[in-house]
Order: C-alpha cells, then structure tokens, then sequence
C-alpha cells in the first residue's frame, strides 16, 4: 500500500510541520529564558506557525488526507491540533461550511473529542509546568494566530468575493503549498494542492498581494483593540499605563517649554492619551479632535465616569498637517488617515507621534510597548 495518498510531494508539507513541531519544542523554552523579550519574539514565533500551518498543512490534509492509511491520517490531525493548539476536527468543520457557505455547526466525533482533550490537557499541562512560557508567549502568539488566520481569510475574500481571489506570485505559492490559487481551489475543493496550477481559472479575480496583506486593515484592528478596551477594565488601565510611561521617559526632552495645552488628534473612542496626558501634566488642557461624533460622545461618557473630563475639550473634526492649531503640543495617533510625512515635516507645536516601533524619526522617542508594537516619536521643529 502507498504511504501518500495523493502524491509523494505530499512529503514536504509533513516534513515541515514535524520541523515546526521540533521547532516549539526545542526553541520555545530557550527564548522564554531570554526575559521579555524572548517571550515577545517566542509569541510571534508561535503565532507564524498557527497562521502558517493552519492555511498550509492543515488546510491540504483536511481537503485532500494526505496518508492512505486512516490512522496515519487521523494521527497527522492530532499531531496538528497539538501544534496549533486548535482541535482540527473544529477546524474542518468550519472551513468545508465555509466552502458549502452554510452557519458552521460544531460535529467532532470521536476523533473530534480526542483531539479536544488533548488540546486541554496539553495546554493546562504548559500552563501548569511551564507557566512563563504558556501566559508570556503561548497563548499570547496563539491569540494573534488565530488573528492573523482572521485577515488570512478576510483577504482572500475581500469585499465579499464569495469564489475567492487568487494571488500567483511564485514564492508565495512555493512556500504555501499553492495556496494562491484560491479562486481555483473554490473551483474545485477536492482538488489536490500540487494540480490547482493547472486548474487556472481565466475569470478568477486576483491581487498582486497576498491576502494576509490584502486583508489588513491597520485603522481596523487599532480601531478593534480600542473597542476591547471598551470592555475589559485591566485592558484600559494597561493601556493607559504603558502610554503614560512612555510620556513620563519623553517629557525631559520637553523641558524649558510649558506645556498648558494639548490637541489629541483622533483617540476619541477609548481616551487613552487624554488619560495619560493627565498622569504626567495633571494642570494640562486636553482638546479631543474626532471625525467620528460617536467616539467623541463614548469618550466624554468615559471621561465623565473617571471625573476627568473637567479639563476636556471635545471637537467635531478633521486634522490636516500644518493646520493652525493652539496648543503647546500635538498627539498624533498611528491610526491617522492621512499623509503621515507631512505630519512629520509640518511646522508647529511640538508633535508627540505614535509610530511602529521600528520607525524611529525625530528629537526623541519612546517605546510604549512591545506587544503593541508601538513608540511615540518627539517632533520639536
């Protein structure tokens, strides 16, 4: 009997997973020794690895099983469950409703209530054992894996593209195992991943990016991390902390200048600048400037309840860069819309503008944390 069913290329995305598995194995535990920062880069390890293998392995095996054996099929499904940490019975269900495009209904099995139990015990077992490892890098890169699965799928059916859009590019496809090709695997599901090339369908929409690019949406998922705050109270205090720290490391470089009043430009969904502002200036006058009367109204709801609204302004529109504005300072959000290099070459106040961490620009900057992923940058000309 053949050990593949479909194809002896079929080898290839086993092989990866086995050295992805060996890779948690042995890594993990040696980053997380490293501190803070080994867990940052332990959690997004591990979320590459539930993003990756979820829309690669995964999703060949639950289409086309890759051993003709059953068992050696059934025992690739529980070695994947315990790599992402997502029962692949769940999975499966959800991805062919998805393909039927009918509401997923949740059908395991046996095999379905084995892998959810080694799942659980497996994550309660890290939990227990390995405690820094599972809270500072496990679950964290498990949460944003499943994230980036969300944009995954999000852009490979942007704007509702119901028969999905493709994107040929070649080292995509090599690398993830052509799954580019999604108009065509809508096509035809059954399809194994090595023949879907073949399969080119010539009204296929397609994109030159692919579709964990195509999905993202940067003012969203900012937008979405201040609607969690909205409803997680150690969420807006950490928030608020991790701002108001990195305010406090900047304001030396503010010295000589008096700081009376300050334009928070956008922010007006969750206040967290305002609230930060008032930790490190507790005298300052804040005005919040919002396109979105609906944030300024839930911010002056929010503000009202802390009582820290008395010395907030709130203001129904639009920034533009160099505009005229009386303040002493200018706080600048990472969701702008808008030309972020005329912000930083515009004249003016003093402009505190939040960045990527990576982008460094101006007279000083401060990293507010690294699970955001975010700095504030000093602008002084």
């Amino acid at each position: 009997m053949r050990l593949f069913r479909h194809s002896r290329r079929d080898a290839g995305p086993v092989l990866a997973a086995l050295l992805l598995g060996a890779l948690v194995a042995v890594g993990g535990p040696c980053l997380v020794r490293q501190g803070p920062w080994g867990m940052f880069f332990g959690a997004c390890a591990f979320a590459l690895i539930v993003w990756w293998t979820s829309n690669t392995v995964a999703h060949v095996h639950l289409h086309t099983p890759v051993f003709s054996s059953r068992a050696l099929s059934q025992l690739l499904s529980l070695y994947l469950s315990a790599l992402t940490l997502v029962p692949q019975a769940i999975w499966r269900a959800r991805h062919l409703d998805h393909h039927r495009g009918a509401r997923s209904r949740l059908r395991l099995g046996p095999a379905g209530c084995v892998e959810v139990g080694v799942v659980a015990h497996l994550a309660l077992m890290l939990a227990a054992v390995l405690p820094d490892m599972f809270f500072g890098a496990v679950l964290p890169g498990w949460l944003l894996g499943l994230g980036l699965c969300q944009l995954q799928g999000r852009g490979e059916h942007l704007h509702g593209q119901a028969t999905g859009i493709s994107h040929y590019g070649r080292l995509y496809n090599l690398l993830w195992f052509n799954d580019g090709y999604h108009a065509e695997h809508h096509a035809r599901p059954g399809a194994h991943w090595t023949t879907l090339p073949a399969l080119w369908v010539t009204e296929a929409v397609s994109s030159g990016r692919a579709p964990v690019l195509r999905g993202l949406a940067i003012a969203d998922a900012l937008v979405g991390l201040e609607r969690a705050a909205l409803c997680w109270p150690r969420l807006q205090a950490w928030l608020v902390e991790r701002h108001a720290a990195a305010l406090g490391r900047l304001r030396p470089a503010l010295a000589g200048r008096e700081i009376r009043r300050v334009v928070v430009i956008g922010g007006g969904l969750f206040p967290r600048s305002a609230l930060a502002l008032a930790q490190i200036w507790p005298e300052v006058q804040v005005t919040i400037v919002d396109a979105d009367p609906q944030h300024l109204g839930r911010a002056r709801e929010l503000l009202r309840e802390r009582g820290a609204d008395g010395r907030v302004e709130f203001v129904h529109g639009r920034y533009a860069p160099g505009m005229p504005l009386a303040a002493d300072l200018v706080v600048v959000p990472l969701a702008l819309v808008g030309d972020r290099e005329a912000v930083y070459a515009a004249g003016g106040p003093p402009r505190l503008i939040h960045e990527w961490i990576w982008r460094r620009r101006g007279a000083a900057g401060a990293v507010v944390s690294p699970w955001l992923l975010k700095r504030i940058n000093l602008v002084l000309q």
